[in-house]
């Protein structure tokens, strides 16, 4: 980028050097053969004028794909951001119905285990008691489902907008490397350009 401002400025110095001598020449020569030279020095300062004004418009076009890979680059973060909230999100839900999971067995295990200890309790006290634990279990196994339902559909919709947003993530990648694509373009043919 300094390059194309030092050759910028190098070229307006060596115009402006040009027209102060193609300026003076004019005035102090009027034979025919100064006015020859006079035309060619006027071809050279045009194509000086149209090597700047192409160079203006390559920095230019150079400033603004740099502007926006710049803003799609600080999306990209942010999009990044956004994906590996979901996902940690998305990986706790799961673990959550996997929990339910064992938790159902684990409950399934404690009510047999509890039908075993009542068919063998003779004491009524103890039966009771038994019989409450019992109970309870049995509200507690009863209100798995509902809950392992509501893990699930919460992995649905966490699993749906992650697929939105990885593809939002994936689209401004595809931009950030035409941008990339069109600098090394603009790079390549300045370059070519001063050889």
């Amino acid at each position: 980028m300094s390059q194309a401002k030092g050759f910028l400025a190098g070229c307006l110095t060596l115009l402006i050097i040009l027209g102060a001598l193609s300026f003076g020449t004019a005035r102090a020569f009027t034979d025919p053969t100064s006015q020859g030279s006079q035309g060619d020095n006027g071809g050279t300062i045009q194509a000086l004028l149209n090597e700047v004004r192409q160079l203006r418009l390559a920095i230019q076009r150079s400033n603004l794909n740099s502007y926006r890979a710049q803003v799609a680059l600080e999306r990209l973060r942010l999009q990044q951001q956004e994906v590996d909230r979901l996902n940690d999100k998305l990986g706790a839900a799961r673990e959550q119905i996997a929990i339910l999971q064992r938790e159902k067995s684990n409950v399934s295990g404690e009510i047999q285990r509890l039908e075993g200890q009542l068919s063998q309790e003779a004491d009524p006290s103890k039966r009771r008691e038994l019989e409450n634990q019992q109970q309870m279990t049995k509200l507690a196994l009863a209100r798995l489902p509902e809950m392992m339902s509501q893990a699930r559909e919460t992995e649905s919709l966490l699993s749906g907008q992650l697929q939105m947003e990885q593809a939002k993530l994936n689209e401004l990648n595809d931009r950030l490397d035409t941008f990339q694509k069109e600098l090394e373009n603009l790079a390549n043919s300045q370059q070519n350009g001063n050889r």
